[in-house]
């Protein structure tokens, strides 16, 4: 497991690194900086002073923004989670890429078990044909289409699915 904080601070060694990469061939020289007048002087400092107030105005609305969508992400995961209705998310090649604790219950499965688990698998032997050629049609139109078919229960019983 990685340290947050160290891994911040790496993060942040690299950018500066590339930073100064980038700054190389754009530095003032001695003789410049020699040849400018103290108001140029003055108005540099006071461009570099307001370019970093303004990087940290937009550091802090970028934490706030991190923080906003963190929130709202766990707020879709307690809806998605908890949500009275059995939910299930199926990846392209056919295996369970999401699902909630609700459809978990109905399954009578720990969602770890499941996760990566081939849908069909769940599938009453009778309906595979219907959820096969369902499948192909969904990935083929790209559309909404409803299809019934009965879900096996870790205890050999069946549920009905739309």
């Amino acid at each position: 497991m990685t340290n947050a904080p160290d891994d911040r601070q790496d993060r942040a060694q690299k950018l500066r690194q590339q930073a100064e990469k980038r700054l190389q061939g754009s530095i003032v020289d001695e003789q410049q900086l020699a040849d400018m007048t103290p108001e140029a002087i003055r108005s540099l400092i006071h461009e570099l002073q307001t370019h970093h107030i303004e990087l940290e105005m937009q550091n802090e609305i970028l934490r706030h923004t991190e923080q906003e969508l963190v929130s709202a992400r766990d707020q879709f995961v307690e809806l998605y989670d908890f949500s009275p209705v059995g939910y299930c998310t199926i990846a392209a090649k056919g295996q369970i890429a999401e699902i909630n604790l609700t459809a978990c219950a109905l399954l009578g499965v720990e969602r770890d078990a499941l996760l990566g688990k081939p849908f069909a698998e769940y599938i009453a032997d009778e309906d595979q044909d219907r959820y096969y050629l369902h499948s192909k049609a969904v990935l083929s139109t790209r559309e909404r289409q409803d299809c019934e078919v009965r879900l096996k229960k870790v205890d050999g019983s069946f549920f009905i699915v739309a």
